[in-house]
């Protein structure tokens, strides 16, 4: 039983893989058509009118150039509840996105030599020096991440939505795909039982710890695109979070927890649930948008839909 869903489980990793790739061979760039010579012109003087040119119209507007991203308006996300066909498309952006298909691909490949990979880092303990301190830091680490998830979506513009309450629906969205991915991982673990590295205990496909980090990395990530700042500034704040969850996978494998497939893995779904949960729930300009609020001993629900 336990070998047929390790198999299930590598072919659900590959079809990852593949969904991955053909995106992107879809949208690879193609080479540009040939542009037709101009024809030739005669100059005219500095302020004359060519003959051949229609005559200027002085009520046009003048074009406004388009505000930088780091001026650009906030726009914010708001809570909304998926219809239709927007199910699937969902589905099809978190499947599509690297953050999903890449660690994916990479546990299908490793997936030979964890043994190997494991043995050599926990004898070898090459970043954090020994096993114990391994084992701490992807906890450290794992919170880092958690606690970045939380300042991004703090500070992420939330449009027209008063302050508190945009938080609040951006929060309990992003902390219930974490719940999401974490559900995800421990009915893996029961349902595959691979023993860990060390022997102790058979619950270590996926890694929990993995999916966490990158659950939450994920979303910081995503906060951060919605978020104006400068295109350098974005980059590598997003970079330094990345690395945080992958500092905490590699932990895990250092730390005699987890095989090399169990991280990468564990990665894999912490940031396809949370790519899913966040295309399902929150929108920029959603067609169907519920607001959340709360007063003296009650809670209102009001749902608004845009035709």
């Amino acid at each position: 039983m336990t070998a047929r869903l390790e198999g299930l489980t590598r072919l659900l990793l590959i079809a990852i893989v593949a969904g991955g790739a053909a995106d992107c061979a879809a949208h690879a760039p193609r080479s540009p058509e040939p542009v037709p010579p101009r024809p030739e012109t005669t100059p005219t003087a500095p302020g004359a009118q060519s003959p051949d040119s229609p005559p200027s119209d002085p009520t046009a507007a003048t074009p406004v150039p388009e505000p930088s991203p780091a001026t650009a308006p906030r726009r914010g996300t708001k809570l909304h509840w998926p219809r239709g066909a927007e199910w699937g498309q969902a589905t099809l952006t978190a499947l599509r996105s690297k953050r999903t298909w890449i660690p994916a691909a990479g546990a299908v490949v490793v997936a030979h030599w964890d043994r190997k990979i494991s043995d050599w880092a926990t004898s070898h303990t090459p970043v954090f020096g020994s096993v114990d301190n391994a084992q701490k830091a992807s906890g450290d680490l794992v919170g880092a991440t958690d606690l970045s998830m939380f300042v991004t979506a703090l500070v992420e513009p939330g449009g027209d939505t008063p302050w508190w309450r945009s938080r609040f629906h951006r929060l309990l969205v992003e902390y219930g795909a974490v719940t999401a991915a974490n559900l995800t991982t421990s009915g893996l673990k029961s349902a595959i039982t691979r023993t860990r590295p060390d022997d102790d205990g058979k619950d270590s496909f996926p890694s929990g710890h993995s999916t966490r980090a990158f659950a939450t990395a994920t979303m910081a990530s995503a906060n951060l695109e919605g978020t104006p700042m400068p295109a350098g500034l974005r980059i590598g704040l997003d970079a330094g979070i990345t690395t945080l969850a992958a500092g905490t996978a590699w932990a895990r494998v250092e730390g005699g927890r987890h095989f090399p497939s169990d991280v990468l893995a564990g990665a894999a779904i912490g940031s396809f649930v949370s790519t899913w949960v966040r295309e399902c729930f929150l929108r920029e300009n959603p067609a169907l948008s519920v607001d959340l609020s709360a007063g003296h001993r009650q809670w209102a629900v009001q749902a608004r839909w845009s035709f």
